[in-house]
């Protein structure tokens, strides 16, 4: 298994004609990440890549639920009459009601366009879309991702760096309410090694394994991936939870789902100087966690009261957000804290090997 993306997710490309967008949808597609379609405002109707551009998110979402629904009713309309209505009912109370003029078409039998007529209207359900793929500037963000959160997107992955404090505070607040989650701004996106990828990573340096990933900075994620893979030492999932601010999903809110992955054995945290949320893990890891924990805090050079690299990451001048408080923390809540990338390699190998 693995968490957030897997072969079965069905992603969306928002920019997707962009330079970034278009180029990084072709590696996607490559890898067997499972695109359904592109949004670019004015730019529906074109393709990319073979996939399809639409205008909206909300577009995109309605095609999607239509196509899942009509292939549901063609498989249908292979056997009896009365099971296909039955079929065509279950489809439309799974896709929801978005998808009914386009299944009706499909439906190829009054009985199971009456069913789906009818259970779409009465019942709300998912979109056909399981997440979406943000390649659209810092300063169109935010409505990209209320545009996603409207159309009842659940997973949305956002790319953009500096993204206006503002702007993001908006984000967060707007997708928890209506039960949405974000990974990023500032992230590489989502691997989960052998299934799919949604982002910009590098997935030749990625296998499958046991060892699920959670990072602030790219760069260091990268190089941790690299040489796990060159010891035989495969991930579950590595996710790029960004440097920005405020991200829209904390250490703390993917640790249960690596708690919980079967695959995922142990968990490798690569945090940096700035914020609390390395401290707020370590308080989560020792009541809640059972996997060895690998963590790394990078930064640890840096001047107080100065911004290195990331936006988020930044020590006050009294020293708050320092690695030294961190490290602490977490080596109290039972972490095994690694001075390198090359030392998460080494300890990971050491913790497995007494796992077998």
């Amino acid at each position: 298994m693995s968490i957030l993306i897997d072969s079965c997710t069905r992603l969306i490309v928002q920019g997707i004609t962009g330079r970034e967008g278009s180029f990084h949808t072709e590696q996607m597609l490559g890898y067997g990440t499972k695109i359904i379609g592109g949004v670019t405002p004015g730019k529906g109707g074109q393709a990319v890549c073979g996939v399809p551009v639409y205008n909206t998110v909300r577009e995109a979402v309605e095609a999607a639920n239509a196509a899942e629904v009509a292939a549901t009713v063609e498989a249908a309309n292979a056997t009896e009459a009365a099971d296909a209505a039955e079929t065509a009912h279950v489809a439309a109370n799974m896709v929801g009601a978005a998808s009914v003029v386009g299944a009706k078409e499909a439906a190829g039998t009054e009985e199971a366009a009456d069913a789906i007529g009818s259970a779409g209207t009465a019942l709300g359900a998912p979109c056909g879309v399981d997440a979406s793929v943000l390649f659209v500037p810092a300063r169109f963000l935010a409505a990209s991702v209320n545009e996603a959160v409207d159309a009842g997107v659940p997973l949305i992955i956002m790319m953009a760096e500096y993204v206006p404090v503002h702007d993001m505070m908006l984000c967060y607040h707007t997708a928890k309410a209506r039960g949405a989650r974000l990974i990023g701004p500032n992230s590489f996106g989502i691997i989960s090694p052998g299934k799919s990828k949604a982002g910009f990573m590098d997935h030749r340096i990625f296998s499958p394994g046991p060892v699920g990933i959670m990072s602030r900075s790219a760069t260091n994620c990268y190089e941790t991936a690299s040489m796990l893979t060159a010891r035989g030492i495969g991930q579950s999932t590595c996710i790029g939870v960004g440097g920005d601010i405020i991200p829209g999903s904390t250490f703390v809110d993917l640790l249960p789902d690596f708690e919980n992955d079967p695959q995922t054995q142990a968990i490798v945290m690569i945090g940096e100087i700035g914020g609390d949320s390395e401290e707020a893990a370590a308080e989560y890891i020792k009541n809640h966690v059972t996997k060895p924990v690998v963590a790394l805090i990078v930064g640890k050079s840096a001047p107080r009261g100065a911004v290195m690299g990331h936006a988020g990451a930044i020590v006050g001048a009294s020293g708050k957000g320092g690695a030294e408080g961190k490290e602490k923390a977490l080596r109290a809540a039972g972490c095994h804290i690694a001075q390198s990338t090359a030392h998460i390699a080494e300890i990971l190998a050491d913790l497995l090997l007494m796992c077998k």
